[in-house]
Parts: structure tokens; C-alpha cells; sequence
């Protein structure tokens, strides 16, 4: 119940959010300038997506989970926002507070801290226990497309309009089969690193 900064894992809740949409997964969805701005300068991870690139949701799920893009989560949050980054991430806490989590607060959707943020009172600081992570990954576990994307090792993105083919990988070693962490029967889900986080990993596993 130690409250903590959730990093990535944040994004967990953004792909929740997006699916609980019912959007077909070949939907295509525009790459806002001001969501890729949003990025800009914070020299963070993303999938390099471009300012007015027309890609699918499946692929901008890809992108989140296994390159843990912030520049996705924006786009993301931007889209199903309608244009209201702030209303989408208002959605994410009404999400997780309907799950009964007790200790969560989002400020964002892709999990980047706000430095000037001591700790975690400010409500520009994402927060979270591991008690309510447990119950968010509960949950999702029971989304199959999260899923499926989340354990997915390697996937490539076609070209677009404004890009060539690109390669995505996942950052989570229990999934990589070259890795020394490699689990066979691993399960997704999200890897995350900030400075206050630390590193971070949920994860789950089925045998026999």
C-alpha cells in the first residue's frame, strides 16, 4: 500500500480506457500535432510517430506496449479525449476508482513524472500502490487484445504516410526468448522506468 510513482504502467489504464471504446482494432486514427508537441523535449520513450501519420489503433496499441511510446499514449489520450488530453486522463481515474482502487491518481496517460514534484500530494504527480496495480492487472488480464498485444515479443508497423515499415519491440525481458530472463508462459503485461519509480514490472505467468 506504499504510495509510489506507476511510471509506464500507467499505460495499462490508457489502453483500457481506449478499448472500453468498442473502436475496431483496424480503426485509423490521425496523429494530432499537439500530441506529438506534447512529447517533444521530454527525451522520453516513443515510436518516433509523426505529426499528421494515419496509423490503426491496433498498431498505436502495439506501439504502447511493446516500445512503451509516449508519443501513442498521447495520441491516444488526444483522440478519445476529442481533442481534451485532460478529459481522457479524467476518464482514466474514473476507471480505476470504479475498480476500487483506493490510492491512484493519473495526471497523464503515458506515466512521464512531473519534476517539479517533490512527492506525490500534487495532482500533477501520477501515483499508485502496488495493492491497486494488482487489481488494475487483474483486471486487464481479462482483456484478451491486451493480451495478446502486451506478450507479443516483436511486432512490425507498416509504412504509413509519412513513415517506412518500423520495428517494435518489447521491453519486457521475461518475453524475449534470446533474454536470460526469458519465461516460457509469461503473460504480458507493462514494464515501466522513471527516476521516482524506479524499475517497474507486472507480469503474470501460467504453467501446467
Amino acid at each position: 500500500d506504499k504510495i509510489t510513482a506507476p511510471a509506464s504502467l500507467t499505460k495499462i489504464v490508457t489502453a483500457l480506457v481506449v478499448l472500453e471504446k468498442g473502436d475496431a482494432l483496424s480503426k485509423k486514427i490521425t496523429c494530432s500535432e499537439e500530441a506529438i508537441n506534447n512529447i517533444l523535449g521530454t527525451d522520453s520513450s516513443i515510436a518516433g510517430l509523426y505529426a499528421g501519420e494515419k496509423t490503426t489503433l491496433e498498431m498505436l496499441l502495439y506501439c504502447l506496449f511493446l516500445a512503451s511510446a509516449n508519443d501513442a499514449a498521447e495520441v491516444l489520450a488526444y483522440h478519445y479525449g476529442e481533442g481534451d488530453v485532460q478529459q481522457f486522463v479524467d476518464d482514466m481515474n474514473s476507471y480505476v476508482e470504479n475498480l476500487g482502487c483506493k490510492n491512484t491518481h493519473f495526471a497523464n496517460a503515458h506515466g512521464l513524472d512531473d519534476e517539479k514534484s517533490s512527492g506525490f500530494k500534487s495532482d500533477k504527480q501520477n501515483r499508485t500502490t502496488a495493492s491497486d496495480m494488482y487489481i488494475i492487472a487483474k483486471h486487464a488480464l481479462q482483456n484478451e487484445t491486451i493480451k495478446k498485444i502486451s506478450t507479443k515479443y516483436g511486432k512490425t508497423m507498416p509504412k504509413t504516410n509519412k513513415s517506412d515499415i518500423r520495428y517494435l519491440y518489447n521491453t519486457n525481458p521475461l518475453l524475449n526468448d534470446y533474454s536470460y530472463y526469458y519465461y516460457a508462459g509469461a503473460i504480458g503485461l507493462k514494464t515501466g522506468t522513471t527516476d521516482k519509480a524506479g524499475a517497474c514490472l507486472i507480469s503474470s505467468a501460467t504453467k501446467n
